[in-house]
């Protein structure tokens, strides 16, 4: 993953979990959005950041369903094993369409779902 993005990517990462990855590509990128629906989850990737002192990643609460605050934003998004805990093709049929909607024109989607 770490490959795919630049020192200057606005990166999200979608369904970031507990954030270990997440605080991976903000050593690589310009500044990260950790975007997971997880309170528990999310709270520990926010310990995390606070704990390291990486100052250039967020976490927010949000859903692959519904990205539509964040249509072309970001110049990557990564996701990790985020697509298949939907419970249906349909649901991630939509994920897909969300994802490539909160890309900026050229941005790239990263994914690991296997």
């Amino acid at each position: 993953m770490l490959r795919h993005l630049q020192a200057t990517d606005y990166v999200a990462d979608i369904g970031c979990g507990n954030g270990q990855a997440t605080l991976r590509y903000a050593k690589k990128a310009r500044k990260v959005l950790g975007i997971e629906r997880s309170n528990h989850l999310r709270a520990q990737a926010q310990h995390a950041a606070e704990q390291a002192g990486i100052s250039n990643v967020e976490m927010v609460p949000g859903d692959v369903l519904d990205l539509s605050e964040y249509e072309q934003t970001f110049d990557a998004i990564v996701s990790q094993r985020m697509l298949i805990n939907l419970s249906s093709w349909e649901q991630q049929a939509k994920g897909l369409q969300n994802l490539h909607r909160a890309l900026k024109p050229g941005g790239r989607l990263i994914m690991i779902e296997n």
